[in-house]
Order: structure tokens, then sequence, then C-alpha cells
């Protein structure tokens, strides 16, 4: 019983941080891109 909740807990803790590497890493290649957007069409 012990073993399987501290199993599922770190499952749970992992997946949490892999979402949210996940999700930042996301939020910055959106950013960049966007960025690469305006100053492409900021020359014109």
């Amino acid at each position: 019983m012990r073993g399987t909740m501290a199993d599922s807990l770190v499952t749970f803790a992992l997946t949490l941080v892999g979402a949210a590497i996940f999700g930042l890493a996301g939020y910055g290649l959106l950013k960049a891109l966007l960025a690469l957007m305006l100053i492409y069409y900021g020359e014109y």
C-alpha cells in the first residue's frame, strides 16, 4: 500500500515537472516566433 502510494506520488510529480518544462518551452518558442514575425514584417 505504502509503496504504491509513493510510486503514484513520484509519477505525479514527474508528470507535473514535465508539463511545466514543456509549457515553458512552448511559451518561449511562441514568444520567439512572434518577435521574429514582428521584426520580419516590421521591415515592410
